[in-house]
């Protein structure tokens, strides 16, 4: 077996200690030759600020003062409601970067957003945020996003918009504490999908609410669902099933005694059978709306029912004027009404 001789083992040990002292020795001369990088005050700033300093320097930096206020608020109401303490209460929202984070990603976005007029999109990146804070303790801030896509001004009428008044109304249901509540938001759902286009949905959660309000003797919720659901049939061409559901609502705020309600119903009835061209009926229907609410004192409800009045008779006039008959014709041979030429120039005379 081949071995090496101490002597040769003692030269190749001292050679490597060489070799390694060499590379240390190039190491430090190379870390002394590099030049260090010095971090700028911005940098030491992050390291130095909390999460919550750092998103809101770059907010105002950037020029998204609305995003900043929006971002400084819904932290205060954070901890507002951390005033009292309550059993297993969670991390204070300012202590979860990656919320934060998130926060400052969409809000940023929904700013440029409306900047540029782009209403859909900006409607769309809070419904982002409405969707990403699912977790129960999170609630309010998905409410608070969705209300701020549902209720925008503008693009208000988009799809994230009304996707997120569809996630609004489920929260609110499974939320309902009460019958009231449920069929509160049983109304409020069918409203969206009835402005969505979905009026068989819509017809479920009318009818529901409808039950509910029948239920608690809720004559105002119960108004409100009739009238919502005789507006889906109607869109569906369901117009006779939709007139016999407002005549029901006539009778039932007759019953009640209130005041505003009927003539609220009568209004619906007459423009109803406005559009169906049956300006007769459409007359008295406003007609009626007119005395009850001249009885009620209300003046901006009375000038409608004026206007409405009037334009109903108007076209029932024009109506009539067309189917007229035409008056006779001038006789011939000389006369004129009667009148013999040479008796005429007595009564010219």
């Amino acid at each position: 077996m081949f071995s090496y001789s101490e002597k040769t083992i003692t030269a190749m040990t001292r050679r490597k200690n060489r070799t390694e002292y060499s590379r240390m020795k190039q190491q430090q001369e190379s870390l002394q030759t590099e030049s260090v990088h010095i971090l700028t005050q911005a940098e030491t700033s992050r390291f130095r600020n909390s999460p919550k300093q750092n998103i809101c320097v770059e907010l105002l930096q950037g020029g998204y003062h609305r995003s900043f206020t929006e971002f400084f608020t819904l932290l205060d109401r954070d901890r507002v409601g951390r005033a009292t303490p309550k059993p297993g209460l969670r991390t204070p929202l300012y202590r979860q970067r990656d919320k934060l984070e998130t926060m400052l990603l969409h809000l940023r976005q929904a700013e440029q957003a409306e900047n540029t007029c782009s209403w859909t999109a900006a409607c769309d990146q809070r419904l982002l945020l409405g969707r990403y804070f699912s977790d129960p303790e999170d609630l309010w801030l998905s409410r608070h996003f969705y209300h701020r896509s549902a209720d925008a001004e503008r693009g208000g009428h988009s799809r994230p918009a009304t996707e997120a008044r569809a996630r609004l109304a489920e929260i609110y249901l499974q939320l309902a504490e009460d019958k009231r509540s449920e069929s509160e938001a049983s109304y409020r759902l069918g409203l969206t999908y009835q402005s969505a286009g979905d009026h068989d949905q819509a017809k479920k959660f009318f009818n529901s609410c409808i039950q509910i309000s029948d239920e608690l003797q809720d004559a105002d919720w119960l108004g409100k669902s009739y009238k919502a659901m005789a507006a889906s049939l109607e869109s569906q061409g369901y117009t006779h099933e939709g007139l016999q559901l407002l005549e029901k609502l006539v009778v039932i705020s007759r019953g009640s005694g209130r005041e505003h309600a009927l003539a609220d119903s009568l209004m619906c009835l007459g423009h109803v059978y406005f559009k169906k061209s049956q300006y007769t009926t459409a007359c008295e229907y406003f007609l009626q709306a007119h005395e009850v609410l001249s009885a009620v004192g209300d003046v901006s409800l009375l000038q409608e029912s004026q206007v409405s009045l009037a334009m109903s008779r108007s076209r029932l006039s024009e109506r009539e004027t067309c189917h007229r008959p035409a008056p006779p014709a001038q006789p011939q041979g000389g006369k004129d009404n009667g009148v013999d030429p040479g008796h005429k120039r007595l009564f010219d005379g």
